[in-house]
């Protein structure tokens, strides 16, 4: 399982318990410059994808199956393209479009992607004034700002926990360096596009009904044979209020049995 932009590194238990359930262990590594990892000195979205091989190694796995969502396409498509025996079959929740198309645009996030693409050469300044800025506070006014569009991710937040543990994982994803997420956002910012990819990979595109934008069957077409459905009052944060659906999908696009 791929993190998202600026969290993801913790999985909700509900999520956990349910990927349990059906026979899956979720692996989330972290991508080149989050957290304590190093900083990527070659091709970002390479480097990602050929640490998240090296992980397969270490834990002795010939494959796996591909959870990935918003900003952890590129990686993640990079680590089919380059290693594609290793991915039984895929799936990608609210995926990062190419070009200028940005999800829920009147959100903190949403502005700040739309100003890296507008202005990419202020990308890695801006990044590290965000890492300064992440006291418990002003990143718990963000992320409750962030969610006020979409019912579900509002009410999510309102219950016990979630919030401090939303507002400790970013913290924790920016604890050593801004890099990552600069150079993650430099990569689309100078136009990223779905890598050609050899057909054999099962994918199946998830889009969440109040994020949802049009044409997604074109933004992906370098997918072969990709399936595309819609959870209807999904938002951002349908790993803490549909984890049920987000199993339910995951395993039957895995054939329902975890390798």
């Amino acid at each position: 399982m791929t993190h998202g932009t600026i969290t993801g590194r913790t999985l909700p238990p509900a999520l956990v318990a349910g990927l349990h359930r059906r026979g899956f262990r979720p692996i989330v590594p972290q991508r080149p410059g989050f957290g304590l990892t190093d900083i990527a000195t070659a091709d970002y979205a390479e480097t990602a994808a050929d640490d998240m091989a090296a992980i397969l190694d270490a834990v002795r796995l010939k494959g796996a199956f591909l959870l990935t969502r918003d900003d952890g396409v590129a990686s993640a498509l990079a680590f089919a393209r380059r290693h594609p025996v290793r991915v039984r079959a895929a799936m990608l929740i609210n995926p990062r479009w190419p070009g200028s198309a940005v999800r829920s645009p009147d959100t903190v996030m949403g502005a700040v992607t739309r100003a890296f693409v507008a202005r990419p050469e202020l990308v890695s300044v801006f990044s590290e004034m965000m890492r300064r800025q992440t006291r418990t506070d002003i990143m718990a006014a963000i992320v409750q700002r962030s969610a006020d569009h979409v019912p579900a991710d509002r009410d999510v937040l309102q219950r016990p926990g979630v919030l401090t543990s939303m507002v400790r994982d970013i913290q924790a994803m920016a604890a050593r360096t801004s890099h990552g997420f600069a150079h993650e956002q430099g990569l689309y910012a100078r136009g990223w596009t779905p890598p050609a990819l050899e057909p054999g990979i099962p994918w199946l595109v998830v889009e969440c009904g109040p994020l949802s934008l049009p044409g997604v069957e074109r933004a992906f077409a370098a997918l072969p044979a990709a399936r595309f459905t819609v959870l209807p009052d999904a938002g951002l944060l349908l790993y803490h209020s549909h984890p049920d659906a987000v199993v339910a999908l995951f395993a039957d696009h895995a054939g329902g049995q975890a390798p």
